[in-house]
C-alpha cells in the first residue's frame, strides 16, 4: 500500500493554521517553510485536489482551500483522537473488488480512500472495516471501469478469528512497534529541548519534523474496538508524549502561521 510523500504535508499545515479554508499563496508559502520547493509545492496541493483530497474555491484573486474526501475523514479521525470503543457487533463491513490490471489507476486510487477511511486489507480483493465507511469510499471513488466490481460486504466471525483477521488486515504487531518508537522519539526530543521556540520558518519546520512521522503513524493506526486490539496496545503512552510536545512546539508554528494568513 502507497504511504504518502510530500502529499501529506499539507493536511498537516491545515492542522498547524487550525483553519478549515486556506488561501492558495498562503499555503504554497507554508510549504516552502516546511522545505519545499515552490514548484513542488503547487504540484503537490494540485494532486491532492485531483484525488479529492482538497477542495477550491475562488475568493476575489485567489483559490482558497479546505480538506475533503477521505483526507478530511482521516484528519478528523486523528485529531478526535478517541480511546478504542468497546461498542462493536462483531461484523466488519467489507469492500469486495476485482479490477483488471489494465485498470492500476483506479485499484490503487479505491485503495488509497479506503485504507484513509479505516479499512485494512484482509486479503486480494478484500477490504475490512468494523464500522461501515462505504458512503465516504463509493463518494469519492472515480467511475468503475469496464471490467471491473465493487461492492460493500458484512462479514461476521467467532471472536478469535476476528482477532486474527484485524492482526492481518492491520499488522497490528508493525502498527504497535511504530507507534512505540514514535513515543521514544517523542521522549528523547523533548528530553533535551531547551526553553519554549519562538515563532519563525525553522520553528515551523522544526515542529514538523518532530510531529509529522508521529502523525503518519496514528494515521495507519486503525480504529479498531478494544476487542480487536492485543492487550497491550502503545496508543495511549504516544498520545500522552504527543500531548506533551504539543504544548511545546505548536504555539510558536500556530503563532507563525497566523503572522502569515494576516499578510
Amino acid at each position: 500500500m502507497e504511504r504518502p510523500g510530500n502529499v501529506d504535508m499539507v493536511p498537516f499545515l491545515f492542522g498547524v493554521a487550525g483553519r478549515e479554508w486556506l488561501p492558495g499563496p498562503a499555503l504554497v508559502r507554508m510549504c516552502t517553510d516546511a522545505g519545499l520547493p515552490a514548484a513542488t509545492a503547487r504540484t503537490t496541493i494540485s494532486r491532492l485536489r485531483d484525488r479529492g483530497g482538497l477542495e477550491s474555491e475562488r475568493r476575489g484573486r485567489h483559490l482558497e482551500y479546505r480538506l475533503a474526501g477521505a483526507t478530511a475523514a482521516a484528519f478528523t479521525r486523528l485529531e478526535r483522537a478517541r480511546p478504542p470503543a468497546d461498542d462493536w457487533d462483531n461484523v466488519f463491513h467489507g469492500i469486495l473488488y476485482t479490477v483488471p490490471e489494465t485498470e492500476r489507476a483506479f485499484r490503487d486510487a479505491l485503495r488509497r480512500s479506503a485504507v484513509l477511511t479505516g479499512y485494512g486489507h484482509l486479503r486480494a480483493g478484500l477490504l475490512i472495516a468494523p464500522r461501515d465507511a462505504w458512503p465516504t469510499v463509493s463518494a469519492q471513488m472515480p467511475p468503475v471501469p469496464q471490467g471491473a466490481r465493487v461492492a460493500p460486504l458484512r462479514l461476521q466471525l467467532a471472536p478469535d478469528d476476528a482477532r486474527d483477521a484485524a492482526a492481518q488486515a492491520w499488522d497490528l504487531d508493525a502498527i504497535a512497534a511504530a507507534l512505540d518508537d514514535q513515543r521514544r522519539r517523542l521522549d528523547e526530543s523533548l528530553a533535551a529541548a531547551d526553553g519554549p521556540p519562538e515563532p519563525s520558518a525553522e520553528s515551523l519546520r522544526a515542529y514538523l519534523d518532530l510531529v509529522r512521522p508521529v502523525f503518519r503513524a496514528l494515521l495507519w493506526e486503525p480504529s479498531l474496538p478494544a476487542a480487536l486490539l492485543p492487550p497491550t496496545w502503545p496508543r495511549h503512552e504516544l498520545l500522552a508524549s504527543l500531548h506533551r510536545a504539543l504544548a511545546h512546539h505548536q504555539p510558536a508554528a500556530r503563532r507563525y502561521a497566523d503572522a502569515l494568513l494576516e499578510q
